[in-house]
C-alpha cells in the first residue's frame, strides 16, 4: 500500500504562477474515527446542520488508506434515515410524557393539601371547566 503521494497547484488571484503544494491524506470535519469526534458528528446530524455532506461522506468512504468512492456504502444511508427519524420521534415522547407525568403529580400535590379531592372542584375555582 503506497501512501499519499503527489504535488498539486494552487493558482491565487493576483498571482502569475501557481504554488505547488504537496499532497496529504486529511480527515473530513465530521469524521467517526475516535469518540469525541463522532459524537459531534452525531449531534451535527441531529441538529440537521449539513448532514447531507456527512451522509455522503459516510457513504463514501471506502477502506483503510483507501481513497473515498461515490457511493461505495449505500447502506449507511439506513442509519441516518434511522437516527435523523425514527430516534427522535421516541425521545420527543418520552420527554413530553415525563413532562405530563410531571404536571400530573404537581397537580395532585397541590390538591392534598387542600380539603377537597379532584372530584369536587367548584364553579368558581380556575380548575373548573
Amino acid at each position: 500500500m503506497h501512501p499519499c503521494r503527489g504535488w498539486f497547484f494552487v493558482f491565487e488571484e493576483n498571482e502569475l504562477h501557481p504554488e505547488a503544494r504537496e499532497r496529504k491524506w486529511e480527515s473530513q470535519s465530521f469524521h467517526y474515527d475516535n469518540v469525541m469526534v463522532a459524537m459531534l458528528t452525531l449531534f451535527a446530524v441531529q441538529t440537521g446542520e449539513g448532514w447531507p455532506q456527512v451522509l455522503q461522506n459516510s457513504m463514501a468512504a471506502t477502506y483503510e488508506n483507501k481513497g473515498p468512492i461515490q457511493n461505495f456504502r449505500i447502506e449507511m444511508s439506513i442509519f441516518y434515515i434511522v437516527y435523523f427519524i425514527v430516534f427522535p420521534f421516541f425521545f420527543v415522547n418520552i420527554f413530553v410524557a415525563l413532562i405530563i407525568i410531571t404536571f400530573q403529580e404537581q397537580g395532585e400535590a397541590e390538591l392534598q393539601d387542600g380539603e377537597i379531592d379532584k372530584n369536587q372542584v367548584t364553579i368558581g375555582s380556575p380548575f373548573y371547566f
